[in-house]
This record gives C-alpha cells, structure tokens and sequence, in this order.
C-alpha cells in the first residue's frame, strides 16, 4: 500500500470529516454566476426522491409535498445555469417563482415544441448541412 500513487493524498487527509473531498478540490457551486434570485421550483414525485438525496446548492430547501411532490427552494446567483438544470426534469418540473424564469422557460418549451411540429424545417436543415444519406 505505502507504493500507492495516491498514498501520499490518503496521509494528507488524516482524520478529516466525510466531506473532506469536496473542500479538498473546491468544487465550485453551480447556479453561482450572476445577480441573487430566489428560486422555487416543484418537483413531480417521480424524481423528487432523487433531488432530496443531493445537495445542489448550499443554500437550498426542500419542502415535502402531499403525493410525494416537492418544493424546492434556493437563493442562487443569476439564472442561467438553474434554467438548465430545471429544464432536465422535463414536464417533471415547474418554475413556481421568479416570474421571469418561468416565463423564459415557457418560451423555450414553445421554440421547442414548433421545433417538433415542423418536419418540412427538419429535411431543408437536414439538406443544409447535408445530414440526409
């Protein structure tokens, strides 16, 4: 074991508490880029179980639903990020506060869905860049 590559990191921890990794590598927050906003989103119970099991932020709160839905709440900085990490959850999540990020994500979807409804846009991008065999 003393020959170990990593041996001389596993000396270095010593009797640190569980989470010593992460402060080791600082692994930056996510959603942490831009001004403070409150958000609040719910959670289908399909996947609520997973968000309760992380910690996607410091600041976060999750508030249990009846039907096994929740709420989940943070102060981050700025949107950006959160809006694309809200929107990985689908139909399975809604933006119940800023107003702005809901309505943001409310245009995205109907981009999103004139996408899928457009199969002739489809074949003339598919023809642009020659994607059709």
């Amino acid at each position: 074991m003393e020959n170990h590559p990593n041996i001389d990191i596993v000396k270095k921890m010593g009797n640190r508490p569980l989470n010593w990794l992460r402060d080791w590598i600082a692994i930056p927050e996510p959603f942490n880029k831009g001004e403070p906003v409150h958000i609040k989103a719910w959670f289908h119970p399909d996947v609520a179980r997973y968000i309760k099991e992380k910690i996607w932020h410091g600041s976060q709160k999750i508030h249990q639903q009846d039907h096994g839905s929740i709420i989940f709440e943070a102060e981050v900085a700025g949107t950006d990020e959160i809006r694309f990490w809200i929107m990985t959850w689908g139909s399975k999540a809604d933006v119940l506060e800023p107003e702005p990020l809901r309505e943001e994500l409310m245009a995205e979807a109907e981009r999103m869905l004139k996408r899928y409804q457009k199969d002739v846009e489809r074949e003339e991008r598919d023809d642009a860049f020659n994607l059709r065999g």
